[in-house]
């Protein structure tokens, strides 16, 4: 007769039992808070393109009324007659131009909060790396053109009486250059908006 094997004591299995059940629970846990999160980031994502989608869409129609009216400021100055003989550049230009170029500025905001708050990272690189030439472009072609025009007009030289014809002829050089960069603009939103459109449809 063969000794009887030593049994186990009651509580080690189920201490076992305890200790995998603690092991899943921990695990599936976690698995759990990845997934919310990467649900999170998905949503953030596709939020910050239709944010921005949303913005260069508004940027595009601003700049398709900025083209028109600036053509048409542009076909007025050529119509323009001889000014008087004491008129100042400044007064023939709003004069003709009812005292405003309407050169709006172009919003970044949407692009600027994705930028500042690292959620970039959560955007395809190739979209990101799009997005970033686009509003590069949109700063150092259009923004620069309509700051230099604004600086251009306020000076000393566009008040003075008898300067109406330098004034009137560097406006509209500035005016000619404004209107180009505006056209270009709307050409890279209209190459680049049908797929960040389909980006943020995802």
């Amino acid at each position: 007769m063969q000794p009887d094997e030593p049994r186990r004591p009651w509580w080690s299995s189920r201490l076992f039992f305890e200790c995998l059940v603690i092991v899943a629970s921990v695990a599936l846990g976690f698995l759990v808070t990845e997934w919310r999160q990467r649900v999170a980031d998905q949503e953030l994502s596709r939020q910050i393109l239709t944010n921005v989608v949303a913005e260069m869409t508004g940027n595009r129609r601003r700049l398709e009324q900025q083209i028109t009216l600036h053509r048409g400021m542009l076909d007025g100055l050529d119509k323009l007659g001889p000014p008087a003989a004491d008129a100042s550049g400044w007064d023939v230009i709003t004069g003709s131009l009812k005292g405003s170029t309407n050169a709006l500025p172009l919003r970044r905001a949407a692009w600027d909060a994705a930028v500042s708050s690292g959620a970039l990272r959560l955007i395809d690189y190739d979209v990101a790396a799009r997005l970033s030439d686009i509003y590069l472009i949109q700063e150092e072609a259009y923004g620069r053109t309509n700051r230099r025009m604004g600086e251009a007009l306020f000076i000393p030289e566009s008040f003075m009486p008898g300067r109406s014809r330098e004034v009137a002829q560097m406006f509209r050089r500035l005016l000619e250059e404004l209107h180009g960069q505006e056209t270009y603009m709307l050409e890279v939103y209209d190459e680049h908006l049908p797929a960040l459109r389909e980006a943020s449809a995802r």
